[in-house]
């Protein structure tokens, strides 16, 4: 599986690569697995979790902060 990459346009930083990490959580007492951009330094880009990596890609595609996003 391929890792959707984009650069994310920080407003103190400046353009920073980020990509699609996923993270272990429960929901109604089953594990999940869920997915969520990450910063390459660990800072999270925004609080928005996502079923797939796809639904991520597609949802920054339309985001003004994200450009370059490669599914």
């Amino acid at each position: 599986m391929n890792t959707p990459t984009a650069t994310f346009h920080d407003i103190w930083a400046g353009p920073v690569p980020a990509h699609v990490v996923a993270f272990k959580t429960t929901r109604k007492g089953e594990r999940v697995i869920r997915y969520r951009w990450q910063r390459v330094d660990g800072n999270h880009c925004c609080g928005v979790v996502y079923l797939t990596p796809a639904a991520a890609a597609a949802a920054k595609r339309r985001d003004a902060r994200f450009s370059n996003v490669v599914a």
